[in-house]
């Protein structure tokens, strides 16, 4: 259920760094394993994206436990000593149901905006030129492509030479969007997701219709109605698709 959201609560979760915080600390913690190195990323994508994107939620859940305490400290400061503890349940109770229900919102969405980070910056690692549209070109030529390989550029002068790349953790319906890029040329959509709720067969029909590429974990490409279609790509197959597109 919604909540009104109570200052004390916003406070709290404002403490919480942005994505891009999560991320640069995430890279940081991931340094020490190596497993983000050029020939670790190319020799196995799906393995760094799934580790990048698990460490994130773990720096994440850090701050959000932090975030709780400053929670409580303030919940402490305002009751004083002498309150009961039946005024401290009835006081404090729904600031942490309120404070659960806003973190597990925006829990959901750092988790898609961490993901969208993740791919290009993997892409990066391996030395893969790809840019993201900003400003005109991101609202107005470029509205649903997260990145183009390998250069915004080239994309207007040659459009039908460079490839249109959108990175969603689900589908959904939002995998629609990119429909109206195809006319520009190949339009490759990756996703995380493993949910036969989200990649319905209908949904992939509908891909396969507009001649989208999708790539997808190498457990879902081992589904019965995608193992033998070729427009759905495992995630470890991107590297060398993109290949050509490395810097030299």
């Amino acid at each position: 259920m919604p909540f009104t959201p109570t200052p004390i609560v916003t406070a709290a979760l404002e403490t919480i760094p942005d994505v891009d915080i999560i991320v640069d600390e995430t890279i940081e913690r991931l340094k020490k394993t190596k497993i983000l190195t050029p020939e670790k990323v190319t020799s196995n994508f799906s393995d760094a994206l799934a580790t990048l994107e698990k460490t994130a939620e773990v720096v994440y859940r850090e701050y959000e436990l932090k975030a709780l305490e400053k929670l409580k400290e303030k919940c402490i400061e305002k009751l004083g000593k002498d309150t009961t503890l039946k005024e401290t349940l009835d006081y404090a109770f729904p600031l942490v149901k309120e404070f659960e229900f806003r973190a597990g919102q925006a829990r959901k969405t750092r988790g898609g905006h961490t993901f969208e980070k993740a791919v290009p910056l993997l892409l990066q690692k391996m030395l893969i030129q790809c840019e993201k549209p900003t400003g005109e070109d991101a609202t107005d030529t470029f509205r649903q492509v997260d990145l183009i390989a390998p250069s915004v550029q080239l994309a207007k002068e040659k459009p039908d030479q460079a490839i249109y790349i959108s990175a969603k953790r689900t589908l959904r319906e939002r995998w629609k969007q990119v429909v109206d890029e195809k006319i520009l040329g190949y339009v490759y959509l990756i996703t995380n997701s493993t949910d036969k709720r989200d990649l319905t067969e209908s949904k992939i029909n509908s891909i396969k219709e507009h001649k989208i590429i999708i790539y997808v974990q190498d457990s879902v490409k081992n589904w019965s109605y995608l193992k033998n279609e070729n427009f759905v790509r495992t995630l470890n197959d991107l590297p060398k698709d993109l290949e050509r597109f490395k810097k030299r």
